[in-house]
């Protein structure tokens, strides 16, 4: 089985999500994950590991991570995003606004993780999960 998304993938897209700009090329995440987006099985396996995250913020009641993701040509996301969405069972419809809900969705993630006030996110060992939520995720506090 494929192994589940690192800590340090989850932890810059969080990261990248509290910045001004909210948003990284998926080039960028890619080597975080060990891949490459030059390589095919590269694409494909960064596309499952975002789904997967996805996935897991979804059972959390997170907006979805992956939207502060683009490609560095169109400053938007790749198509998985919005098949990952619709899977979800999110409010996309087939042929609908797609651009119009990855604005929404990014500008609620980019709302959602400004305003926790944790100065750390941690994933401990392999706590997030392909079937389930991001667990255990150790926050720590700003004193």
């Amino acid at each position: 089985m494929p192994g589940d998304p690192p800590a340090a993938l989850y932890q810059h897209l969080v990261a990248v999500a509290r910045t001004e700009r909210g948003l990284t090329t998926y080039a960028e995440v890619a080597p975080l994950a060990g891949l490459s987006v030059d390589d095919p099985a590269g694409r494909a396996e960064l596309a499952r590991l975002l789904d997967a995250i996805n996935a897991a913020e979804h059972a959390e009641g997170r907006p979805m991570l992956s939207a502060v993701v683009v490609l560095k040509g169109t400053l938007q996301p790749g198509k998985g995003f919005f098949e990952c969405a619709r899977r979800l069972g999110r409010d996309v419809a087939a042929g609908g606004d797609d651009l119009g809900f990855w604005v929404a969705e990014h500008r609620r993630v980019c709302a959602y993780w400004r305003a926790q006030t944790w100065s750390a996110i941690a994933l401990s060992g392999s706590g997030c999960k392909m079937n389930g939520p991001l667990l255990p995720l150790h926050l720590v506090e700003v004193a």
